[in-house]
């Protein structure tokens, strides 16, 4: 049942005047068991926001190499490497790396292969040419997110958001600078999605 549909069959609720105090305990239950109910599906859907898409890397190291804007590239690395949700990130040679950071199309964005490969094997990450450095850092954090397991949030303020306005603001946040985006780039729901994957 969802929580608008609890909460109106609580409210909808018409019992008729009891006569024991058995009655009345047995309705003042039942109504502190649906206000606790609704309060806990609340909490649940608040702390549940982000989106897990793929497998977490076993060992909790992923190892990349980058042949396009290799400081920005570095940069998202550290900002998840900051968080501590228990999965880092480390620089490789192209041979010893597992995730190959390459050339996209012209224009800021990029993609990326979500998540463990199945095979076991090298994952990628594509980022489009063209593009200012630093919102390239917020790209790259962004495609990092996808690479650790999750999918896109499209609920709540995430850097794990879809699309991002062009001073770095994603789409389902309030609006800020780009300077301010580069010392807040992932939000509690990037956090808690990575803690889900890494931290069981």
């Amino acid at each position: 049942m969802k929580l608008a549909e609890l909460a109106a069959s609580v409210v909808a609720m018409r019992l008729s005047p009891l006569s024991t105090s058995l009655h009345r305990r047995n309705r003042i239950a039942l109504l502190a068991s649906a206000a606790f109910a609704i309060a806990f599906f609340a909490m649940a859907a608040q702390a549940f926001g982000y989106y897990i898409e793929g497998r977490g890397w076993p060992g909790g190291t992923i190892t990349y190499y980058s042949s396009v804007y290799p400081r920005a590239v570095d940069r998202a690395a550290a900002v998840w490497n900051r968080a501590g949700v228990g999965v880092t990130f480390q620089k490789a040679s192209r041979s010893g790396a597992r995730v190959l950071v390459g050339s996209g199309p012209h224009g800021c964005g990029g993609k990326a292969l979500v998540g463990y490969p199945a095979s076991g094997g090298s994952s990628w990450v594509k980022l489009n040419s063209g593009c200012n450095k630093d919102l390239m850092v917020l790209t790259t954090a962004h495609e990092f997110g996808h690479v650790v397991g999750l999918g896109h949030e499209n609920n709540r303020c995430a850097r794990m958001n879809p699309t991002l306005e062009p001073d770095g603001t994603p789409n389902h946040c309030t609006q800020h600078t780009l300077r301010y985006w580069l010392s807040h780039v992932l939000q509690k729901d990037d956090l808690q999605g990575a803690r889900a994957i890494y931290q069981r």
